[in-house]
């Protein structure tokens, strides 16, 4: 299966399956207060600590380039995403 997510909780294996994820290669996936950030060459996916998934691509948020090589999170939650040909960008507090 692709545009799935497996993670360990109590012990059990569980998955998570986004459409969003589908053909979307993870470049990098990081854990901040609760929150996983997935930084992927489509985009980016956030699945909040109570589970909510958010998706941002060029589409729906100020993104001009979507192959994300990295990302990093600062004091004030902001989101910060290293791309390919485009430089650094920021997304202001999309945490809970």
């Amino acid at each position: 299966d692709v545009g799935k997510i497996v993670y360990m909780k109590n012990n059990i294996w569980n998955s998570y399956t986004k459409n969003e994820l589908k053909s979307n290669l993870a470049r990098q996936i990081i854990s901040y207060k609760g929150n996983i950030i997935i930084a992927g060459s489509n985009g980016l996916g956030i699945i909040s600590k109570s589970g909510t998934f958010s998706y941002f691509n060029s589409g729906n948020s100020k993104l001009y380039e979507l192959l994300m090589r990295g990302v990093a999170v600062d004091k004030n939650d902001n989101i910060w995403l290293a791309t390919y040909s485009c430089g650094a960008g920021r997304l202001k507090s999309a945490l809970e």
